[in-house]
């Protein structure tokens, strides 16, 4: 079974865990879990009766950037070329 979508906007990587001083307990930052669920939206919206998977998973990320304003002109041409 193979399960492929997309998800549109500005990638986020994970945030490590914080730790509450006052409780001590560990706990997942806020923008870790709404960008979670958010991907987690896309892949419902998609397969909506989808057959949760056993075993071992292979995933293949696929992401693309903007050539930032600061590559010089040299990297930029062979950014085009390939």
């Amino acid at each position: 079974m193979v399960y492929e979508f997309e998800v549109i906007g500005d990638i986020k990587g994970k945030a490590r865990p914080r730790v509450n001083t006052y409780t001590g307990t560990a706990y997942t930052p806020t923008g870790t879990k709404d960008y979670e669920n958010l991907i987690k939206q896309y892949f419902k919206v998609k397969y909506p009766r989808y057959e949760p998977l056993d075993g071992r998973v292979a995933i293949k990320i696929i992401a693309y950037f903007e050539v930032t304003k600061n590559t010089t002109k040299k990297d930029k041409k062979l950014i085009e070329e390939g």
